[in-house]
């Protein structure tokens, strides 16, 4: 058991890691079944867009779950809430945001 395995923080970054790890692998299996699989003239219209869609949305979720663990891996080094932590963290956050709302605007 780790010296930290009673913080509720630490649940928070170890959660977060798997869910990132999680969501990567979901996201490199979909650009891998397009890359592989061939495709019709019918497809890339309808099935190329939406495995394209789960594969950007998947990454997105797994940079934004690398982010929160990295906050919480700094709250768990500095072992309380300095504006350091804040910054980084809502400045994540705030990559994330805008990314996937420019990159997601036109569907």
């Amino acid at each position: 058991m780790p010296n930290l395995g009673n913080d509720p923080i630490f649940f928070v970054f170890f959660s977060m890691i798997t869910l990132s790890l999680l969501s990567l692998v979901c996201s490199r299996v979909m650009f891998l079944s397009i890359f592989t699989s061939r495709f019709s003239e019918y497809d890339f219209f309808i099935v190329l867009v939406v495995r394209l869609i789960i594969g950007l949305r998947t990454l997105f979720f797994a940079i934004l779950c690398m982010w929160i663990a990295f906050g919480t891996a700094l709250h768990l080094v500095f072992g309380f809430c300095s504006i350091v932590t804040l910054l980084l963290a809502s400045w994540g956050l705030a990559v994330y945001l805008c990314s996937s709302s420019c990159a997601f605007s036109e569907t």
